[in-house]
C-alpha cells in the first residue's frame, strides 16, 4: 500500500499548487460505537468546487470536507490512511482492512474519464461491507431522515459518488490538469483553438497538439507550448488560445497537456459549416442548395412537377450519403416506385414521393408493398421499418434489410 501511494504523490507533484481544492467525501456508519467508512473519494480538484451540506440521520453519515479547511493536504491524509484511522471534525472514521488482513490496492494511471479526459486513479479496498453494513437498513433509515432521501442512490450523487458494493473502498483520484476549451470554435478557414486550466499552475507547463482534418484526411499537425498562447484569466482558471488556418469547415482535434503529459482531447469544429464531400461536389452547380430548396418549398397545384419534386429528393439523398436510383419518372417503369437506394451499410431503401397528403389508400400500401418485394428479392426478408415523413411535400420510406 506504500508504494502505491508514493506513486500516486509523485504523478501529483506537477499539480500540487493547485491542489488546496481537495475535497474528501464519505459514506460512514456507526458500527459498535465506531465510524466505519462504507467507501470515500478524495479528489485532487484544480479548482474550486460547491460543497454539499453534511448528512447524518440515525447511525448513516455523508459529507464532503475541503481539506484545506481542517489544515490537511492529500499527502497528509493518504498517510492517515495507512494508519487506517481518518481525523476528520464528524469524528475519527476508521477504515478497516480485509478480514485476511491488509488492504488491496488497484492503481490506474491512464483511466478514462469525463469529456474525454485522462484520470489518475488509485483505489484501496479493505473490509467487506456485508460484514457491518445493511444497505436495505440504509435506505428505510434515509426514508424517514428529516431531509428525506429514496435510498443511497439517490443521495451519493449530491456528494460525487455512486453506491458501490463488495468490499469497503476509498479512491483517490487527480483530474486532468488541462483541458481543450470547448467555447472556440473554426470559422471558415480560421481555427481558434486553446485550453483551460487553473490559475494555480504554471502556463509555461501546459502544451497544445492538434491535427486538422479536411475530407477525412489529415492536413496538418503540430503541436504548441504555452508560452506561445495567449492567456487571460476567467474567474479561477485562465484560459490560453491561438489562431491557426485550416481548411474551409475543417475539424481540429486537439490534445492538452501538461508537464508532458497529455490530459485531454477533443474536436473544435465550425457549428455552421459542416464538411460534406458530396454535397460541395452538388453546390458547384447549384450554389447554396438555392435550385433544391426552390423545388422542395413549390405549393403543389403552383407549377409544381412531381418528376422535379422527385428528382430533388433524390439529389438530397445522394448528398446524405445515399446511393439512390430514380425509377418512378420513367414510362416504362409505371409499376416501380419512386427511388430505390441502398445505404453505405448495404440496407435499402423504397422511396415514394408525394407532393399532397399522403393517402392510405394509394401511396401507403405500395410503398408496403414494394419494400417487401425489395426486402425479398434480395433474400433478407425482414419486417420493413416504419414509415417516416419527410420534406415539405410528403416523403414516404419504408426500409428493408
Amino acid at each position: 500500500m506504500e508504494k502505491f501511494i508514493s506513486d500516486f504523490l509523485r504523478l501529483a507533484e506537477p499539480v500540487s499548487p493547485a491542489t488546496k481544492y481537495a475535497t474528501f467525501s464519505y459514506l460512514a456508519v456507526r458500527h459498535e460505537s465506531r465510524l466505519v467508512l462504507v467507501q470515500g473519494r478524495l479528489i485532487l480538484n484544480l479548482i474550486p468546487q460547491d460543497l454539499q451540506p453534511s448528512f447524518q440521520s440515525g447511525d448513516v453519515f455523508a459529507g464532503q470536507q475541503l481539506l484545506s479547511e481542517i489544515g490537511k493536504t492529500p499527502s497528509d491524509m493518504l498517510r492517515e490512511l495507512e494508519t487506517g484511522v481518518l481525523h476528520f471534525p464528524i469524528g475519527d472514521l476508521y477504515f478497516d482492512k480485509h478480514e485476511a488482513g491488509g488492504y488491496s490496492c488497484h492503481f490506474d494511471q491512464n483511466q478514462a474519464g469525463n469529456q474525454q479526459g485522462r484520470l489518475v486513479v488509485l483505489t484501496i479496498s479493505g473490509r467487506h461491507r456485508d460484514t457491518f453494513f445493511d444497505a436495505n437498513a440504509v435506505d428505510w433509515e434515509l426514508r424517514g431522515a428529516a431531509t428525506p432521501y429514496q435510498n443511497l442512490h439517490e443521495l451519493l450523487p449530491q456528494y460525487r459518488m455512486a453506491l458501490g458494493s463488495g468490499s469497503s473502498w476509498i479512491e483517490v483520484s487527480i483530474p486532468p490538469a488541462v483541458e481543450v476549451d470547448y467555447s472556440l470554435r473554426v470559422s471558415g478557414t480560421k481555427a481558434s483553438i486553446g485550453v483551460v486550466t487553473s490559475r494555480d499552475l504554471d502556463p509555461e507547463n501546459v502544451f497544445l497538439g492538434y491535427r486538422v482534418l479536411s475530407n477525412n484526411a489529415v492536413t496538418d499537425r503540430s503541436q504548441i507550448t504555452g508560452n506561445n498562447l495567449i492567456w487571460r484569466e476567467d474567474g479561477s482558471v485562465i484560459r490560453g488560445h491561438i489562431e491557426i488556418e485550416v481548411p474551409n469547415a475543417g475539424i481540429v482535434h486537439c490534445f492538452a497537456g501538461y508537464a508532458g503529459k497529455a490530459q485531454h482531447h477533443s474536436y473544435i469544429v465550425d457549428p455552421d459549416n459542416h464538411q460534406n464531400a458530396r454535397r460541395s461536389s452538388y453546390e458547384l452547380f447549384d450554389k447554396n442548395l438555392d435550385h433544391l430548396n426552390e423545388i422542395l418549398n413549390r405549393q403543389p397545384g403552383k407549377g409544381a412537377r412531381s418528376d422535379d419534386f422527385e428528382a430533388a429528393i433524390s439529389w438530397l439523398m445522394w448528398m446524405l450519403g445515399f446511393s439512390p436510383a430514380m425509377l418512378g419518372a420513367t414510362p416504362l417503369l409505371k409499376e416501380a416506385p419512386d427511388i430505390i437506394a441502398t445505404t453505405p451499410n448495404g440496407h435499402y431503401a423504397v422511396v415514394e414521393c408525394t407532393m399532397g397528403l399522403l393517402k392510405a389508400d394509394n401511396k401507403l400500401p405500395k410503398v408496403v408493398s414494394r419494400a417487401r418485394s425489395n426486402s425479398r428479392s434480395v433474400g433478407k426478408v425482414r419486417k420493413p421499418w416504419p414509415d417516416c415523413l419527410a420534406g415539405n411535400g410528403n416523403l414516404s420510406l419504408q426500409v428493408g434489410h
